[in-house]
């Protein structure tokens, strides 16, 4: 990777349109620039997560240019489609499913801490104001939220101070029977 001394800012043309399509949706990510604060990459997943990930740091945002599939998480399962953008808060554990017989494009963003809306599209109590990008009615949480009680061996890789840990759990990752709160 490129380390850009601190100068004048000038325009980058970053040409990612070439990166080839291979892999899931974590190990075909292609870093392209990083902070302190976070790391922005492109993945073209050609497969389904045959594990399951979880990010320990922050939050990850993931925004489909291209592509249909399942994010199955803790939560529930959500359908995506090209333009949605994947909220995922610290510490979930989810995996990707892509349609196969779609090509998959997405942007990832991983956060160093939170995601939040800037306080200027937010009223005193925390309402999206009618100005503001989005509102309350184009959040879409998951559905179809399926217990599992399953024992076996299944693979959770957890990202944690830049390096991926494979862990073994003895019951299904997402062996729960419901959320609440404000995720």
């Amino acid at each position: 990777m490129l380390v850009e001394p601190q100068s004048t800012l000038r325009h980058r043309l970053l040409n990612t349109i070439k990166i080839k399509a291979e892999g899931d949706a974590i190990n075909s990510r292609v870093l392209l620039m990083r902070n302190q604060g976070l790391s922005i990459a492109v993945a073209t997943p050609t497969m389904a997560m045959p594990y399951w990930y979880r990010f320990a740091h922050g939050d990850e945002m993931i925004f489909v240019h291209h592509g249909t599939g399942e994010f199955e998480s803790q939560f529930g399962v959500i359908q995506y489609g090209p333009g949605d953008y994947l909220m995922i808060p610290t510490g979930c554990i989810w995996r990707i499913v892509p349609n196969q017989d779609m090509e998959q494009r997405m942007l990832v963003v991983e956060a160093q801490g939170h995601f939040q809306p800037p306080r200027r599209y937010l009223s005193q109590s925390g309402q999206f104001l009618e100005h503001s990008p989005y509102c309350e009615r184009d959040l879409r949480p998951p559905a179809d939220l399926e217990p599992y009680d399953e024992l076996g061996e299944f693979e959770v890789r957890v990202k944690s101070r830049g390096v991926i840990t494979k862990v073994t759990y003895e019951h299904h990752p997402l062996d729960v029977v419901g959320w609440d709160g404000c995720l």
